[in-house]
């Protein structure tokens, strides 16, 4: 069952939690929201759609109050038909904060690979981190920005030619190099660009901070919501289980000490 984890969406580049306030955020107590799904959402003018090719029911799909399993219209009384209306308007509203929140995790996530890329080998490095960039964003646009949020889009593969990249770039600095360097002075002029370049970093990942923030926090309200509301209805399937679209984590809170831990 896939994990999905926001600021970076589910299977993206960044590893962390729905909602994760920032380090600057003192003594205040953290939590996060993060959520298991075997589904693909698809959105739509027709409805909302779910497809997991491990899940029961492989597909279901919900439009205007009514309920398909695996293509088999269930009926529903009138106040589930209500909460379906207002799981797809929740489903609808989930998207466009998603795809936000995967657009400031891909320009952070290159962010640092293409300053660290440049202080380290130069522009010709910084140039295949970019183009990775722009091959992420097209996964975004393609994914997202059609109406489907799928856990596996950023997958093995696209991890994969990451990992090569950065390995690429950590070859670059050779045995023979880092001798070169260190007899030339070079490696104090390397840790002062570095030093430069970490600032340089800080600032902008700063300047994107609260603008994930807000939709990290938007997304983990209408998750909840969207969990409240599978959880009260009333139908079951056929083996009395009720219909379960994903499970979400209890928040885990922690004090500062606790955390320091």
């Amino acid at each position: 069952m896939p994990r999905l984890a926001a600021p970076l969406l589910a299977g993206l580049l960044i590893a962390a939690p729905v909602l994760a306030p920032s380090a600057a955020a003192s003594d205040a107590p953290t939590q996060d929201c993060n959520i298991e799904t075997p589904y693909a959402l698809r959105v739509d003018a027709a409805g909302i759609r779910l497809d997991g090719d491990d899940a029961r029911p492989r597909r279901v799909e919900i439009r205007d109050g009514a309920l398909w399993l695996d293509g088999a219209r269930r009926e529903v009384g009138a106040e589930d038909a209500a909460r379906l209306r207002a799981m797809e308007a929740q489903a609808r509203g989930l998207l466009p904060e998603v795809e936000a929140i995967a657009r400031e995790s891909v320009h952070i996530a290159f962010d640092a690979l293409e300053h660290t890329a440049r202080a380290l080998s130069g522009e010709r490095q910084a140039r295949g981190f970019r183009a990775l960039r722009e091959r992420a964003l097209v996964r975004i646009d393609e994914s997202l920005g059609r109406g489907t949020w799928d856990p596996d889009a950023f997958g093995e593969s696209f991890e994969a030619e990451i990992e090569a990249a950065a390995e690429s770039m950590a070859a670059g600095i050779t045995p023979a190099r880092a001798l070169w360097m260190a007899f030339t002075g070079g490696a104090g002029r390397l840790e002062r660009r570095m030093e430069k370049m970490e600032a340089q970093l800080e600032r902008d990942i700063a300047a994107r901070e609260g603008t994930l923030e807000t939709h990290a926090r938007a997304l983990c309200g209408r998750l909840r919501t969207l969990d409240a509301l599978q959880r009260s209805l009333d139908l079951r399937l056929d083996d009395g289980a009720p219909l379960r679209l994903f499970e979400i984590d209890p928040p885990r809170i922690a004090d500062a000490g606790t955390a320091a831990r």
